[in-house]
Parts: C-alpha cells; structure tokens; sequence
C-alpha cells in the first residue's frame, strides 16, 4: 500500500488532525523567535566533576531526573563530593507535608532576588515534581458548565502559585460557583497537598491522573470546537480571554500550554459525563 501524502510531508510546525473522512493537515506559522540550544550527553557518574567545574566560582544548578531511584543516587553521590548543606533532594515519594516544607524553603532560598536569600552554591536534585512545585509552569484552575451539546468556560484562574496559593484558588472559585459539585484536581505536584488540605472545607475533590501526551488530548476535543460546542466569555466580561484564546490558537508551539490543558482534560473529561458543573485544577 502507498504511503498517504500527509505522512510524506515535512512541514513544521503542522496539525494533523481527521474529520472522520479523511486526514487532514493544517500549516501553523511559526512564531520567529530564535533560540540556540546546546545539547550535551553526560553519565550520571560524570555529573559531579561536571557541577564543581560549572560552580567552581559559585552559582546554583537544578538536575530533573526521570525516576525516584535515580534522583536519590546523585543526592548521596554528590552530597559526598560537595557537601550535605550544598545539595537537596525533592521527589514525590516524600510525605506531602514534608515536600511542601521543603519547597517552601526551596522557593525562599531560590525565589526572584527581591525575595529570597540565593546561597553562594547550591544544586538541587529531583523528579519531575521538582518542575511543577517550583513555579516553572502556571497553575490553572478552570470551572466549566454543560448545557445540552454545549461546553461553556465560565471562569478561570491561572497564576504562578505556591502551595497556599493553589489551596486559596480552589477555595475561591469553590466559593464562587457552589453549583460545581465535583472539583478535578491533578494527582502529582501540590495536588495530593492540596485535597489533603481541604477534604473537610470543600466537598467534591477528585483527584485525575492525565491519559495520552497533551497533543493527543487536544485532538480528541478538536471535534468540539469545530462543531461550535464549546463557548468561552466575550473578552469584555474576562480579562483573561486574549491570552487564553492566543495560547489555543498558537497550541502546541505557544509559549505555555496550561489553559489548552487545562481545557482539554476538563472537555475529555465532561463528553462522557451527566453533570452539568464541573471545576477543573491544574496543577
């Protein structure tokens, strides 16, 4: 059998998406912005005389690793090379209200300069946890109302927040839409502290694990928004429309993706359900 000729092109960056007929492409323009990276390999077992060299005049490094085990290793291996005061570890297998201590103490020793007190050297090892509890992404939290066919955004908040911030989001729009019965919180980062936090103030909490990549769950809602399904407010009514609307138009090239996420995983999510109200966390 020929190849189709969407799977021959090479244009980037591309949509490819299905009407139920056929496959489809769409070009995306891209943004020009201009970035050199440098990419280089390193065994774990080179990575401390790799840091000194790099600190060796003073600075602070991060290292993400992909699994618990890993990031525990390079903590013993490099807290024996450097020192135990130069060197913290954070993963999701801590108990949540020691990782929200220790990022607390993260964020105020590596917070913007106005607000933290950076030591001379320090390296910070950890999991992907380590990304989404120290305010690298936004918190987005977003309340959703299904009527019929139709998906409406009535509301969101989104922010770089810390534990105590994402708590009081939750609280806020718990409080300004009692109708949404059930309140999607993601399962990793502050998440699990944040439901632990609130289980006796706000009823509803359910904690979500995200299927498939975020690319892939943009596709299974697309049907949706090309249908006319899905309604968001009139930017006169919601300051934070444009930037919504700018971050879906440009998805997945944008800058950030929580809103898209945030909305994918709240639309997958109320398709195959009866309630009419729902609040969606990001974490």
């Amino acid at each position: 059998m020929a190849e189709p000729e969407w799977a021959k092109s090479r244009i980037y960056p591309v949509i490819t998406y299905t009407d139920g007929g056929e496959v489809r492409q769409s070009h995306v323009e891209a943004a020009g912005r201009g970035l050199s990276v440098r990419l280089e390999t390193l065994a774990d077992e080179e990575l401390p005389d790799k840091l000194e060299a790099l600190l060796a005049g003073g600075g602070c490094a991060g290292i993400v690793v992909n699994t618990v085990t890993r990031a525990q290793a390079l903590w013993r291996a490099l807290s024996e090379r450097m020192g135990r005061e130069s060197v913290r570890l954070l993963h999701s297998r801590f108990l949540s209200r020691d990782r929200v201590e220790k990022e607390r103490e993260l964020r105020e020793c590596l917070g913007p300069p106005d607000r933290s007190r950076r030591p001379d050297r320090l390296v910070v090892i950890g999991t992907q946890v380590m990304e989404q509890s120290l305010d690298v992404d936004f918190v987005v939290g977003q309340t959703w109302a299904k009527k019929g066919a139709n998906f409406f955004l009535l509301d969101q908040i989104r922010d770089r927040l810390s534990f105590t911030g994402s708590k009081n989001a939750v609280l806020e729009l718990s409080r300004k839409w009692p109708k949404a019965y059930q309140k999607l919180i993601e399962d990793k980062a502050n998440g699990p502290a944040v439901m632990d936090a609130l289980k006796d103030a706000v009823s509803g909490l359910i904690p979500v694990e995200p299927y498939g990549s975020k690319v892939a769950r943009a596709h299974a809602v697309t049907p949706l928004w090309e249908a006319g399904n899905v309604y968001i407010p009139h930017p006169s009514v919601a300051s934070w429309v444009p930037l919504f609307e700018n971050e879906l138009l440009n998805f997945p090239a944008s800058t950030n993706d929580d809103q898209v996420d945030a909305m994918t995983q709240a639309l997958n999510e109320m398709a195959g359900s009866s309630l009419s109200v729902w609040d969606r966390y990001l974490e």
